[in-house]
């Protein structure tokens, strides 16, 4: 997957320096832009990996992560991209998932002393509740919850805390709800419900 393709190798240095804070899609795509107009980029991310979502929430066999990888390590070795990975910008307090796996912070205050120009890509770490009683009990999770905690046990980076269920209700019908119900079928459950609020038509 290739991140900087608008440009073969590093342009000529513009003499910016900037921030990029988010190494998921957007913030690698953005990452490539910004080095084929010759800035020079570090990258901050609060997961121990890049990729965001394509590495921790969607299947590998829709995104593979070797793909991924490969992308990062052409920013890194031939555009002198730096990440700095497992440390969350800060801006207030805040929680999302995935939180937990920042060893470090730093202050967006400082991002924007330190750097000609700090570009924000988060993403969509935070997850919707249905905002019905009991969507709060221990074994009902959010599919961004679940599909993180899945992928981050699968890469070694957490201990899961689910347990494996022999029945599954999924509710909803994005492409989120589906990966969750895909992923809990080969994570061993017998029986997954897809509930959805329209019809199959």
């Amino acid at each position: 997957m290739k991140f900087a393709f608008l440009c073969r190798q590093r342009a000529r240095s513009s003499g910016a320096r900037v921030a990029v804070v988010g190494a998921g899609p957007a913030g690698l795509a953005a990452t490539g832009y910004l080095v084929c107009r010759g800035h020079e980029v570090d990258v901050y991310d609060k997961l121990p990996l890049p990729g965001g979502m394509m590495t921790f929430a969607i299947p590998r066999y829709r995104i593979p992560l070797d793909a991924v990888m490969e992308g990062v390590e052409d920013l890194q070795n031939n555009f002198g991209v730096k990440f700095h990975l497992s440390t969350k910008v800060m801006c207030g307090e805040r929680h999302d998932e995935g939180d937990e796996l920042a060893k470090s912070s730093v202050d967006l205050a400082k991002l924007m002393e330190d750097y000609s120009a700090v570009l924000i890509a988060t993403g969509t770490w935070r997850s919707r509740r249905l905002g019905v009683p009991g969507d709060d009990t221990e074994n009902v999770v959010s599919a961004l919850e679940f599909l993180l905690r899945l992928n981050l046990g699968k890469l070694g980076f957490l201990e899961s805390k689910l347990g494996s269920f022999r029945r599954v209700v999924v509710v909803g019908g994005g492409l989120s709800a589906i990966d969750a119900a895909e992923e809990s079928l080969l994570s061993g459950a017998q029986e997954v419900y897809l509930v959805y609020r329209r019809t199959i038509k």
